[in-house]
């Protein structure tokens, strides 16, 4: 039992994931602001229990794991304030279990999280998720019909053909809120899910109407939603996975329709900048540090289809996992020194004098250089990285070096602020167009019924 916030120690809670991941040895001998241990928990959304007060924040007990790592504090009850949240698992499982008290908890003290708590909590049911996807397709496809409509041949319909090759294929999907409404369909074959679910649990394939009314005679005994959208026949689907500024890509082939499956396997692929237009759309509406894009190519027609969006509790490649693990490292200690910045003091601030003469695009410039070099060290530097007592998980290049050129660490923290800045502007972007359209509309309403009231439609006689 101890609650350990008062000394120089940052508490990281990591909630859920793979139970093989000993994130105790990911973040070993990390420092916050070079000066600030981190203290490390881990518990799956079950063992957690808490009370949130306005004053002082979220006093979460965290129960003794039925799969813990030995060696660890996971054996024992643990009594703490987190700082920091690092959420690996949905908080809402497949058969029933629901630990959304526990995530409107953490909201209450209002905890920095990774992703952020509101991004978590619009992702609890998938038609709020599909919604803002909707949004990024509805505002794509009124672009390219006003630079339709502005172009006038020559470059204009080049620059239209480009715009075209970064389309967003969102699949059309319709909604049903209760099994009450499912009386038609949009044409077979449909794939209908039940509610929110995940890994393939709570959807059929359905081939005709009599499947249909069948399916329809089963939601009857949920009290659930239910989607429903057309089945493409494929024949590989497609990840696109972000963690911060990294990306992966990957092909999947299965012989089940669901992707699923013995049969299963994949390939890494180029991450075009098509993709990485979808995934960075999807996951500034959303204000997503991590996450996976899924969708499909059809053999039918030989067009892709996003068919979904997922949220930090994404597995992650066994062949790629011990580097990305450093990744998700990383961008925790990033957004960390963000939420809990180091206080002023004359040395920091000689520093950031002296660093100061680099200017900004420099300073971009050499990272974006860097980058494309490289975004992982070497295999053979990786194994000479490995930290003592057995940890799988290398040290960055930076902590090779001790830390000793400064320059470089007020190059990576100024980019790392530049990154957090840029993320925040495209959130704002989204809000304001999403205000102008609130706006526009409750005008277009207001004259509507400055209208009627003088047109005599309420008038005493009619009310």
């Amino acid at each position: 039992h101890h609650l350990e916030s008062s000394r120089m120690v940052k508490i990281l809670l990591v909630i859920g994931g793979n139970p093989g991941i000993n994130w105790y040895d990911v973040f070993k001998g990390q420092l916050l602001n070079g000066e600030e241990d981190i203290q490390v928990e881990m518990a799956h959304w079950d063992e957690i229990s808490l009370t949130s007060y306005s004053d002082s924040g979220a006093v979460v007990s965290l129960h003794p794991s039925a799969r813990p790592i030995q060696g660890t504090s996971m054996t024992a009850h643990r009594t703490v304030k987190p700082d920091f949240l690092l959420v690996r698992s949905a908080c809402r499982g497949v058969i029933g279990q629901d630990w959304r008290t526990v995530l409107y908890g953490l909201m209450f003290s209002n905890i920095p999280s990774l992703n952020s708590l509101h991004s978590l909590y619009l992702c609890q049911e998938k038609p709020i998720v599909y919604a803002r996807l909707n949004e990024i397709r509805r505002r794509h496809r009124q672009r390219q019909r006003q630079q339709a409509a502005a172009s006038s041949g020559g470059d204009g319909i080049g620059q239209q053909q480009a715009e075209d090759d970064f389309d967003f294929p969102l699949i059309d999907q319709t909604y049903y809120a209760t099994w009450r409404e499912m009386t038609f369909s949009t044409g077979f074959p449909l794939v209908a899910k039940i509610g929110t679910a995940h890994a393939g649990f709570g959807k059929m394939k359905l081939k005709d109407a009599g499947e249909f009314e069948d399916f329809r005679s089963v939601c009857a005994l949920q009290n659930q939603y239910v989607t429903a959208e057309p089945f493409i026949d494929w024949d590989y689907d497609f990840r696109i996975q972000k963690i911060g500024s990294h990306y992966r890509a990957f092909r999947r082939y299965s012989t089940h329709w669901k992707g699923k499956g013995m049969t299963q396997h994949d390939e890494d692929i180029e991450v075009s900048p098509k993709l990485k237009y979808w995934i960075d759309s999807a996951s500034q509406a959303l204000g997503m540090d991590i996450c996976a894009m899924d969708g499909v190519h059809s053999k039918v027609d030989g067009k892709e289809y996003i068919i979904e969006l997922n949220d930090s509790a994404i597995g992650l490649v066994s062949r790629h996992q011990e580097e990305d693990l450093i990744h998700i490292r990383d961008l925790v200690m990033t957004r960390m020194a963000l939420s809990y910045p180091p206080p002023p003091s004359s040395s920091s601030s000689s520093s950031s004098s002296t660093s100061s003469k680099q200017s900004i695009s420099e300073v971009v410039t050499e990272n974006s250089a860097a980058a494309t070099t490289s975004s992982s060290p070497p295999p053979s530097t990786i194994a000479a990285q490995a930290p003592a007592r057995g940890s799988s998980v290398p040290a960055t290049a930076t902590e090779r070096s001790g830390g000793g050129d400064n320059a470089s660490s007020d190059v990576a923290r100024l980019q790392a602020q530049l990154d957090e800045v840029q993320h925040r502007l495209n959130l704002l972007q989204v809000q304001h167009r999403a205000l102008q359209q609130e706006t526009a509309a409750h005008q277009a309403t207001e004259k509507k019924d400055k209208a009627n009231k003088k047109g005599g439609i309420f008038s005493s006689k009619n009310k």
